[in-house]
């Protein structure tokens, strides 16, 4: 009797374990978002930063429980996003770099991340959104050079205007 107990008491705050956990959380978000209409991309995103995330508090130790992760965690892993190396994750086609990841990238993570967060405020899954103490570090400006007059010269340059194409 007394074991039977026990084991439903573990079966108990398994199942709450369970219910609060990172893994199966994002498969609860792909579902809502996806019957929400976000795009398919909108989702990979998120499910990709949330594996970043995933991986990187499983090699620290912390806690995979929502309701556990803090301002603290969510810091480290953008520091530790500032230090990983751009295709670092076993890229099918791009081998790992010497560059760090863009901040592009690092900010587009932790867009995708604070999204999945902010659902789960929604959802009332957690009471308190750590996004809300965290600044997300702002990409950086992308300056495109336009093209000089010589080279659109050269540019025209080369099409044939002898033929239909052209």
């Amino acid at each position: 009797m007394k074991d039977d107990i026990h084991r439903q008491i573990d079966n108990l705050l398994y199942q709450k374990i369970k219910a609060t956990h990172l893994d199966n959380l994002t498969q609860g978000y792909k579902i809502c978002a996806r019957s929400e209409g976000k795009s398919e991309n909108s989702i990979r995103a998120t499910t990709t930063a949330l594996g970043r995330l995933t991986g990187f508090l499983k090699a620290m130790d912390f806690s995979l429980d929502v309701s556990e992760i803090t301002a603290k965690e969510l810091r480290e892993f953008i520091i530790h996003l500032q230090n990983t190396r751009a295709f670092s994750c076993h890229h099918p086609f791009t081998p790992p770099q010497d560059k760090g990841l863009s901040g592009h990238a690092i900010n587009c993570y932790l867009r995708s991340i604070r999204a999945f967060w902010s659902w789960l405020l929604i959802e009332e899954i957690i009471e308190d959104n750590p996004f809300d103490k965290i600044r997300i570090p702002k990409a950086p400006k992308k300056v495109i050079t336009p093209f000089s007059n010589d080279q659109i010269h050269a540019l025209l340059a080369v099409i044939d205007t002898k033929t239909d194409i052209g």
